[in-house]
């Protein structure tokens, strides 16, 4: 307890903040023992002793009080400046994502841990289609899981290069090469 003896209580918390804050790239945030700026999302102790993100904290001091989501327009979360910060939902925190061009995960092929690009799926799928080859033997080739070389195989599934989904239908067997019980 004794590291929080030297923040004041009650009002003087915002001002305690506001005056140790820096300005970095436009945005007021706090700083390391070191003088660096903080990188994570500071946590203080409200008048009631609950911790709250500062920037909710700085933000419900105001602009009210509010259930919602705290964003940022800066897009920078240890930021604290009051004119950056504005309510929203979920949703609206997704919006200003892919708005601001801030979608950080890719699908398919595009994944940085994807496995197979789109024309090793369809090698797998063609050299499974000649026959030759088992799926234990094509995992081994291309050093993924059998699952895996299944999922290619059986359910004809590829990822184009640009992330849509693309369904490959095999066929079923004719009758007359079904083998009998």
């Amino acid at each position: 307890m004794a590291r929080y003896d030297a923040i004041p209580l009650e009002a003087d918390i915002l001002k305690w903040y506001l005056a140790r804050g820096v300005r970095v790239a436009g945005c007021l945030v706090l700083v390391n023992r070191d003088g660096t700026p903080r990188t994570t999302r500071p946590v203080v102790l409200d008048e009631s002793g609950k911790p709250v993100k500062l920037a909710r904290y700085v933000f419900e001091r105001f602009h009210g009080t509010t259930e919602l989501q705290i964003l940022h327009h800066c897009d920078n979360p240890p930021c604290f400046d009051p004119e950056h910060l504005f309510a929203g939902t979920i949703s609206d925190n997704m919006r200003d994502m892919m708005a601001k061009g801030r979608r950080y995960y890719r699908r398919g092929v595009e994944h940085a841990q994807a496995k197979l690009t789109a024309e090793q799926r369809e090698a797998v799928r063609l050299r499974y289609a000649a026959g030759d080859v088992r799926q234990a033997d094509l995992a081994r080739d291309y050093s993924v899981s059998p699952a895996f070389i299944s999922r290619i195989v059986r359910a004809g599934l590829s990822l184009a290069s640009d992330g849509a989904t693309e369904v490959t239908v095999l066929a079923a067997p004719e009758p007359d090469t079904v083998p009998s019980v």
